[in-house]
């Protein structure tokens, strides 16, 4: 159910705008969430609002480090799409905070290198 109100609200927010009911879905997304202690859920949770939702409501510097966490959580329990999804949100969201484009790449590198046998495609959209 956590991700279903991430994804729902995900997809209201590309369709519609950031409005507060919006936000309010994936406000509730989180809830149940923490409510539930659905780890297994965190990477893509966290991916589908931290990415396309909260940037829109909070300051995107907010928006950095529960990316990351999803990322390694992701990895670790082997959601390897998501997480690519997660460290590609890193990496732009770092960027438009005023990380050097020099540390941004730095960061794909090393996000690369945790990809072993590069199963993700998806990663493909991240790098130059």
């Amino acid at each position: 159910a956590p991700f279903a109100f991430a994804f729902y609200s995900m997809m209201l927010c590309a369709y519609f705008g950031a409005s507060k009911s919006v936000i309010s879905y994936g406000q509730l997304a989180l809830d149940i969430f923490d409510h539930l202690r659905a780890q297994n859920k965190l990477t893509r949770v966290y991916g589908s609002l931290y990415n396309a939702v909260f940037v829109w409501s909070k300051p995107l510097k907010n928006c950095i480090q529960p990316q990351l966490k999803a990322y390694n959580l992701g990895m670790k329990s082997g959601d390897i799409t998501f997480a690519t999804t997660c460290a590609i949100g890193y990496c732009k969201i770092s960027f438009q905070c005023g990380k050097t484009l020099t540390a941004v790449a730095s960061s794909i590198e090393q996000f690369e290198k945790s990809m072993i046998y590069k199963q993700c495609p998806m990663w493909q959209a991240c790098l130059p």
